[in-house]
């Protein structure tokens, strides 16, 4: 999607003669496959001729819908605004669905002469539909380090990054309260 410019936010696709997602998608491969008359996923196929994992790709491809007959669902759009809407409706968590966070940290560091090497992991899942480990883990401490700076735990004013010890330690604190916290092995 990303080669072909389907994830172009800098202009609006036109959508006289685009009014379906299968004419939307073969504008671009045309324009990467120099207008080639091939049937839609024939020319997707060749587009990802020497891919790894053709297969798989396509067969996402086929479930995303995006070589279909429905109707594009914006007009006047940008190909990222088409995209972001198809994957909203086709990503979109059902009621039963849950979410996991996994993050996997690998450092290697040397002290004293020493080659050491730090695991950091976190694992968190997801409780329902709203509360999801994705909001736990972004909003959570947004949330946390602005409650500790209108209490003044945070001096510190403005748009910060994290890296000062005074920030991370006490949201990472509170974080671990809740249960979100990383688990470190150092080798």
């Amino acid at each position: 999607m990303v080669q072909l410019g389907i994830t172009d936010d800098t202009y609006t696709v036109n959508a006289d003669g685009l009014s379906t997602w299968r004419s939307f998608v073969k504008s671009y491969l045309n324009n990467a496959t120099s207008f080639s008359h091939h049937p839609l996923l024939d020319e997707m196929k060749n587009y990802l001729e020497n891919k790894k994992s053709k297969s798989s790709v396509i067969k996402n491809l086929e479930w995303l819908g995006i070589f279909g007959n429905e109707k594009l669902p914006l007009s006047n759009a940008t190909p990222a605004k088409l995209l972001q809407h198809l994957l909203e409706q086709k990503w979109k968590m059902e009621s039963t669905d849950k979410d996991m966070v996994v993050m996997h940290h690998q450092f290697i560091f040397q002290k004293n002469k020493q080659r050491k090497k730090v695991f950091s992991t976190l694992v968190l899942k997801g409780e329902n539909q709203i509360h999801t480990a994705m909001a736990k883990t972004v909003g959570l401490p947004l949330a946390i380090g602005a409650v500790l700076m209108l209490k003044g735990k945070i001096k510190q004013h403005g748009v910060l990054i994290p890296t000062n010890e005074s920030i991370y330690q006490p949201v990472l604190q509170e974080l671990e309260k809740m249960g979100i916290v990383f688990k470190e092995e150092i080798m």
